[in-house]
């Protein structure tokens, strides 16, 4: 409606200088040049105010948290860095934009739900949950220092085979609270695995974005969580979330699992195409090769042949839980070679180049076919 009131006004106005122009009068040249100034500059104005209040949320007060300033943003909100104003306690707030669909509102909710139940400490705490004076949902979490494992390889490379042995008993720690509890992550990818320092301990890892998350056994919700299509990152899709998506089980994480310890031994994922169509068939048909292939430095083969079972076609033949996974982690050659001392050297050298200095990140928002939340 304001658009066509502003195009209404500057075409009188127009029309107003063309007839100033054909009669020669001075006054009405002066007169309809003012007014499309006034016009243009209201229009300016306007737009600024619409870009901030995107920017934004309308207050910067919710509830009981103050917000500071943006830290991230995604397809379907933004999160930014505030204060619990009563506890003085620094958070993360993920506010939902204003134009959202049901489907996405849907998994927002389910998400702070979810993650609200899980009290792992390698998954991200969720503080509070409620809406915007303007009517936007808007969640509080754990703020982060640190990076997630997507952001250390592109800085740093691959990583050593006990360190990535470290940070996978991690996930396992984490996934396996969640599987307990029927859940399903549906999208464990590097870029939603947050490495953070907590109390003087550093290389700790933090489970994010749980807006994928399934129930096993729930068939309630189905056409607004979007069971029966293909979601999650291309990149990391075990061939059933491919095939099945609405059959999927635990197992689809512990591929997961196999393709992150895969992308941290050798800096890329197990496939790649230029495609999304071809991408998806290597996950279907091809085997990746070997890590000690694309590895830059030699690996044990007990941890190799681990990552390859959990990337196994069939579901069957891979670890049946991540208990299992973790079992055959603490038993590999390399486990116990990552010490405490070697995480917090490798953070305090990061943080003196400047490459690695902690970063605050309250998780990431959506991903490719999920860059979902955010």
């Amino acid at each position: 409606m304001l658009w066509h009131f502003i195009f209404w006004l500057l075409a009188l106005l127009l029309g107003g200088l063309i007839d100033g122009l054909l009669v020669g009068d001075p006054v009405t040249l002066l007169r309809c040049g003012f007014l499309i100034t006034m016009v243009v500059a209201l229009f300016a104005i306007w737009w600024v105010c619409r870009r901030r209040r995107e920017a934004t949320p309308s207050t910067l007060a919710l509830g009981p948290y103050s917000l500071e300033h943006k830290i991230g943003e995604g397809g379907m909100g933004q999160i930014y860095r505030g204060w619990h104003t009563t506890l003085r306690r620094p958070v993360a707030i993920k506010v939902l934009k204003e134009a959202t669909s049901e489907v996405a509102l849907h998994r927002f909710e389910k998400e702070v739900q979810v993650t609200a139940r899980l009290t792992h400490p390698n998954t991200i705490a969720v503080y509070d949950y409620g809406r915007t004076p303007d009517g936007r949902f808007y969640y509080a979490m754990e703020l982060l220092d640190g990076t997630t494992l997507q952001q250390l390889v592109a800085q740093a490379g691959p990583q050593p085979p006990g360190r990535v042995i470290h940070i996978l008993l991690q996930l396992c720690g984490a996934l396996r609270e969640a599987h307990d509890n029927g859940l399903i992550h549906c999208d464990i990818t590097p870029s939603n695995i947050h490495l953070c320092s907590r109390g003087g301990v550093f290389d700790v890892v933090k489970v994010l974005d749980f807006g994928l998350v399934r129930e096993r056994g729930n068939r309630a919700g189905v056409t607004l969580s979007g069971l029966d299509a293909i979601m999650g990152t291309p990149l990391y899709l075990s061939p059933e979330a491919i095939l099945e998506p609405a059959s999927i089980d635990a197992r689809a994480d512990i591929y997961g699992i196999g393709a992150v310890g895969y992308f941290l031994l050798c800096g890329n994922a197990p496939f790649s195409g230029t495609s999304l169509g071809e991408l998806l068939g290597h996950h279907l048909h091809s085997r990746p090769a070997a890590p000690s292939e694309r590895a830059p430095e030699p690996l044990a083969k007990d941890l190799e042949r681990l990552v390859l079972c959990c990337l196994a076609k069939e579901p069957a033949a891979r670890p049946q839980s991540v208990r299992a996974v973790a079992d055959e982690l603490r038993r590999c050659r390399d486990a116990g070679t990552w010490s405490e001392a070697s995480a917090e050297s490798t953070w305090m050298a990061l943080a003196a180049s400047g490459r690695g200095a902690p970063t605050a990140c309250g998780g990431p928002m959506p991903r490719s076919a999920h860059a979902s939340l955010a």
